[in-house]
């Protein structure tokens, strides 16, 4: 496609929107998870186009995060042009980091962290943000096709969690929901499929699962759980911890699921068991259980932890594994 034919495209206001692929090298939602959804609640409400709570006020994007924040660690996952278009605006060069440690104030205007504008034909753009720091592979007027890396998933700018937030825009500025095809400030019926406008339209609807389990782990403390759980590197536990801990983080928890969190000893004999109803959802969901040492060490050997969720019989299970155990020494 030549870039004057790309130029006469642009002149069309009423063009449709893009079709889209997914724009992260990740398979949804096995190593990737969608963490939040266009928020289509007027005023200061929240709720997603499934009358969900996978959303915050005003979110005018899609952010597909990592699992754990330790995949940063790991290769860089590829962040692709969703279609083909021209390159208007990039930023690299901006810190990967937590903002809830480093503060807002560490941010500034640069909320977007590294990012890519990209505009497509009919006057429509989409913008790939929080990129991981020096990923960046395009420059301004580079004329890209769909699937075309254009940087790496990361958690540059105003970012909690390693995610790529992924924005569609027509002329004027407002934000499109790619799951519905309806303004970001529209009220969609509850449930109700929409317009998607991905390429795999019905694949689409299996990326957003409610109570979706991201990731789980251990600690050798309470007080380390959150450190553990944010590690960009898993957080080795001490041969003989002082208490043995089993996390969980969860995303788009729903109202009435029931919790079930157990940490199961070398011999199958559980650790600790804690089961309760969650009457509260909850965007994101963070839980914790366990106890401290017992006198003499803990045995040695694999403990496991199972952490299950059910809501009306659907049922979301993860587990995790280490080895600790051994007499304590005088």
């Amino acid at each position: 496609m030549t870039w004057s034919f790309f130029a006469s495209l642009t002149l069309q206001a009423a063009a449709p929107p893009p079709t889209l692929d997914l724009p992260v090298a990740c398979r949804l939602p096995e190593r990737c998870v969608i963490q939040k959804l266009v928020d289509h609640a007027p005023g200061p409400e929240r709720q997603d186009a499934r009358c969900g709570m996978l959303t915050t006020d005003g979110h005018k994007g899609t952010d597909i995060r990592l699992r754990r924040y330790s995949d940063m660690a790991g290769p860089p996952v590829p962040v692709l042009a969703a279609a083909a278009g021209r390159v208007a605006r990039v930023r690299d060069g901006v810190a990967d980091a937590d903002v809830r440690q480093t503060g807002p104030e560490a941010v500034g205007e640069r909320q977007a962290g590294n990012a890519v504008v990209i505009e497509h034909p009919g006057g429509w753009e989409t913008q790939y943000s929080h990129l991981r720091q020096g990923s960046v592979l395009v420059r301004p007027g580079q004329v890209v096709e769909a699937g075309a890396p254009v940087g790496a998933v990361g958690m540059s700018g105003l970012a909690e969690f390693p995610h790529l937030h992924f924005e569609l825009r027509r002329a004027g500025g407002q934000a499109i929901d790619p799951f519905t095809g309806t303004a970001a400030d529209e009220r969609v019926a509850c449930g109700a499929p929409g317009r998607p406008l991905w390429r795999d339209a019905a694949g689409s609807r299996q990326w957003v699962r409610p109570n979706e389990i991201v990731a789980v782990g251990f600690a050798d403390r309470a007080d380390a759980v959150e450190a553990a759980r944010r590690a960009t590197l898993p957080l080795p536990l001490a041969p003989d911890p002082a208490a043995l801990v089993g996390w969980a983080d969860v995303a788009g928890l729903i109202d009435g699921t029931v919790e079930r969190l157990e940490l199961i000893g070398p011999e199958g004999r559980p650790v600790v068991t804690r089961e309760r109803r969650l009457e509260r959802g909850s965007l994101s969901w963070f839980s914790f259980a366990g106890r401290p040492r017992p006198a003499g060490g803990w045995p040695a050997g694999e403990y496991r932890l199972r952490y299950l969720l059910n809501l009306n019989g659907d049922t979301r299970t993860a587990e995790a594994a280490v080895r600790i155990g051994g007499p304590t020494t005088p």
